[in-house]
């Protein structure tokens, strides 16, 4: 969509990358009639969770006489439920309408305990399907929480659209995003090219807190594919992907999201290389990000990655550590459900970029609070990936990987997985079990397999690198191991 601006700016952030292969936004002429949202969002809430049922009282007919408005609020007039009316000939909009200019009151009666666009249920008549479509204003859906909503048009005032214009262009461009994902995704692009802009200024890094920002504008779409991490009961999860993606049929495409919306794009990227892993010194590559919102992924393996991955949490939650089993590179692959417990690691994903293996089994604990996660990954085949999407990814900001790249990242990733993971565990005692039984040195004077926890005293990666290739470590001898 390509509503009005005042900022020029905007008009930038809002400009797709035009690669050839995106469907170009349809441009929908509009009059200035009926400019700014009719009704109000404490209109559309109030109305939204009517049922056939609630008790309504009309007073006298406000239309012009003679009009066909007229007749037709003369028969539903008579009606005294929500469900008659509806049946006598009234439209959703007529209920909006009237109700913002008290034509009628509510008197009693059911009402719904949330709005019935968000109800689900085979079992629905005619009144209820009509009270369903109640969506909220143009570019504030009532799905939204009150907070993205305050947010959203924060920002829509900042940059100068119109969202009820932008809304109505979001719902007829005919991709594959509905009208609230896009309106709240062309915001957070607009969002990006602003902080992007302030940062180049004063030649800073990117804040976690504007990328939070930006996070929390976003439009997630209910990506039902991803049944590897989705929580039992769940039938989707809000992540989306961007960057190359890998087709089911081997070849690979850049993802809808990451041409349309350059600017998110752009700043996701450099708060990566802003923020570089600390414990691994060379570049880091990377072709796809994955952009989570609020869900505690389910206890699963990355089998389409190579090399190692890096995350980071975002938001203000309790819970949400990250439980990671690095000694889960047995082929073939053992269920998931075999793993013990004992053998995780706990990381706490707030802190900074953390490195892992995302072939190895990891899972999110559940958390209460609003969190945001980004996991930037490289995909197997990468080498793959067309010229052409790879010189959209550079523009983008992406460090795409090499063969010699790669194999310098790998090198490093292990070295730098041996040694780091105790510093973004989350306690002592954790570390001390970690040592013990994951990284297990094959020393005779070692009890039995899993007897009791020692830890290396000094942890250098000369010992990490010796003990992960089954040789013993040149440094170990008296006092160099102790009990936890």
């Amino acid at each position: 969509a390509k509503g009005p601006t005042t900022a020029p700016a905007s008009k930038a952030a809002r400009k797709p990358l035009d690669d050839g292969r995106f469907k170009k936004r349809k441009q929908v002429q509009h009059s200035e009639r009926g400019k700014g949202l009719k009704f109000s969002v404490e209109v559309y809430e109030v109305v939204s969770k009517f049922t056939p049922q609630t008790r309504i009282k009309y007073g006298p007919n406000p239309k012009q006489l003679g009009s066909k408005s007229h007749d037709r609020y003369a028969k539903y007039a008579k009606a005294k439920t929500i469900g008659e009316a509806l049946e006598l000939g009234a439209k959703p909009a007529d209920l909006l309408w009237e109700y913002q200019r008290e034509h009628y009151k509510v008197i009693g009666g059911p009402m719904s305990s949330q709005p019935n666009c968000l109800l689900s249920g085979e079992k629905r008549g005619v009144a209820e399907k009509v009270l369903s479509s109640f969506r909220g204003p143009s570019g504030f859906s009532l799905k939204m929480g009150q907070e993205k909503r305050r947010l959203c048009e924060k920002i829509a005032k900042e940059f100068g659209f119109d969202l009820d214009r932008l809304h109505s262009e979001a719902d007829q461009t005919g991709n594959n995003e509905s009208a609230d994902v896009q309106t709240e995704r062309t915001l957070a692009d607009a969002a990006a090219e602003r902080t992007l802009r302030n940062a180049a200024k004063a030649r800073r890094k990117i804040k976690d807190e504007e990328l939070l920002e930006v996070l929390q504008i976003w439009g997630f779409a209910q990506n039902e594919t991803r049944l590897n991490v989705m929580p039992k009961g769940e039938k989707w999860v809000h992540s989306d992907t961007i960057g190359s993606l890998r087709l089911r049929t081997g070849g690979y495409r850049l993802t809808d999201p990451t041409v349309a919306y350059p600017n998110f794009v752009r700043l996701l990227c450099r708060w990566f290389a802003d923020h570089q892993p600390e414990d691994i010194k060379c570049k880091c590559a990377f072709t796809g990000i994955n952009v989570n919102a609020n869900y505690a992924a389910e206890k699963h393996r990355d089998a389409n990655n190579e090399g190692p991955s890096a995350i980071k949490a975002f938001g203000k939650f309790t819970g949400g550590t990250l439980r990671y089993w690095p000694k889960d590179r047995q082929r073939p692959k053992p269920p998931l459900s075999s793993l013990p417990a004992s053998d995780a690691v706990v990381m706490d994903l707030r802190r900074k970029l953390t490195l892992f293996d995302g072939n190895c089994a990891h899972a999110v604990d559940k958390f209460t609070g609003e969190r945001f996660s980004l996991v930037f990954f490289t995909t197997k085949g990468y080498q793959k990936i067309g010229e052409k999407d790879k010189a959209v990814m550079k523009k983008l900001g992406f460090q795409l990987p090499t063969p010699k790249l790669m194999a310098t990242m790998k090198a490093a990733a292990r070295d730098a997985l041996a040694r780091g993971v105790r510093n973004a565990a989350v306690s002592a005692r954790e570390i001390g079990i970690y040592w013990a039984n994951i990284i297990r040195a094959p020393q005779a004077g070692r009890r039995a397999r899993y007897g009791w926890a020692t830890f290396c005293c000094h942890r250098s990666a000369e010992h990490c690198a010796a003990v992960e290739a089954g040789r013993a470590c040149p440094a170990d001898g008296p006092g160099h191991h102790r009990r936890a």
